[in-house]
């Protein structure tokens, strides 16, 4: 998605977090190299952390939601991708575990 001179795509990138943040998932922005994704996700997630905070500063019982920002570099699989998230949200590996064998950790470009 390119970077838009009238700002449109901050909205779009900020819609895009918030409707993420409601129904519990992810989302995805990808574009050409150096089209401003990186400046458009950095604004969305301080407006919507900044939002989250004054909404648990009106609720003290309101738990605020954090975004997770991931730069994966082209998974090739889900399991890829899946375990990209996992160590990026719990700053561990993933343990996997195969039925009839012994559990071990993904490393690095080991996605079988």
């Amino acid at each position: 998605m390119p970077l838009l001179v009238d700002g449109d795509q901050y909205a779009v990138i900020l819609d895009a977090l918030e409707f993420a943040a409601d129904t519990r998932q992810g989302f995805v922005a990808f574009g050409a190299g150096d089209c401003g994704k990186s400046v458009m996700l950095a604004w969305a997630a301080q407006e919507f952390e900044q939002g989250e905070r004054r909404a648990a500063a009106r609720d003290p019982a309101y738990w605020p939601w954090r975004v997770v920002r991931l730069n994966a570099s082209k998974p090739k699989t889900p399991l890829e991708l899946l375990c990209a998230l996992y160590r990026t949200a719990l700053d561990t590996d993933p343990m996997l575990r195969v039925r009839g064998r012994q559990s071990r950790q993904l490393r690095s470009g080991d996605a079988d």
